[in-house]
């Protein structure tokens, strides 16, 4: 029941490894590469607290949609 954010946001943590290794952040800006991981690390959490009921679906809507636009930020 309610999957989609938690699909949404376990997307984002493989797209933004998959970005931050395939564009090389870590050579090219190390704090680019930090926020990277950081946000990925946020999102795996994020899916985490839904997951057992700790965040609510809004909240977690939220930080997926604002976790999407740092990704296409980022890349």
């Amino acid at each position: 029941r309610n999957a989609a954010p938690a699909a949404v946001l376990l997307g984002l943590v493989g797209g933004l490894e998959f970005v931050c290794r395939t564009l090389d952040f870590r050579a090219i800006h190390r704090k680019v590469a930090w926020a990277a991981h950081a946000l990925a690390l946020t999102a795996a959490t994020t899916a985490v607290l839904f997951a057992t009921g700790l965040l609510s679906y809004r909240a977690t809507q939220s930080v997926a949609t604002a976790l999407g636009l740092a990704l296409v930020l980022l890349s």
